[in-house]
């Protein structure tokens, strides 16, 4: 595996910590490099990625993952896109489920995730911020019933899927540590 080492490149309070997670549960050797956001007081990109991890990533965030040698020395940025690559690279014991299992089940409930139950929460933290109001009009009520709606495709999802408690059966799937951390 140290022949194919990939390099991490880590922001902090970013969605690259999910990513440190997959890397440590498969045991994979990996250089870091650590990135810290622009201070507040930065004249051009507050609170933005440095111009390191700008240069480095073709979308100028983190997460950001350079495979090793063997795979092309490929940037791969995007939490799911890393997970991914990692997951299909290094779970060689199948612990995930992508390869026997049921990966697309596993795909639609990591689409919920990214999609539908994320414009719900959306209009959640909106309210929460004062941003939008509970009541009349075009947004009014949007909050209560989309996010009901949503949260009872999940149960159902959980309910009508295989025996296990986890939504693919007994064992995580391969996006169950996204979902960990929404």
């Amino acid at each position: 595996m140290s022949d194919n080492k990939p390099t991490f490149h880590h922001l902090n309070n970013s969605q690259s910590q999910r990513i440190f997670w997959l890397l440590e549960e498969f045991g994979i050797e990996y250089n870091l490099v650590l990135h810290t956001r622009n201070p507040p007081t930065d004249p051009t990109a507050p609170f933005q990625s440095p111009p390191a991890l700008v240069a480095a990533s073709p979308h100028g965030t983190a997460p950001l993952l350079i495979t090793g040698p063997k795979d092309g020395n490929r940037a791969i940025p995007e939490s799911l896109a890393i997970a991914t690559y990692l997951i299909r690279t290094f779970d060689t014991g199948d612990r995930f489920g992508l390869r026997d299992g049921d990966w697309v089940r596993d795909e639609v409930i990591t689409s919920m995730a990214c999609t539908n139950l994320q414009r719900a929460t959306g209009f959640i933290m909106m309210l929460d911020f004062g941003l939008i109001r509970n009541g009349e009009g075009p947004m009014g009520g949007v909050d209560g019933p989309e996010l009901r709606m949503q949260l009872g495709n999940l149960d159902r999802k959980l309910v009508g899927g295989a025996e296990g408690g986890f939504f693919m059966g007994r064992g995580r799937g391969g996006r169950m540590w996204f979902w960990s951390f929404r």
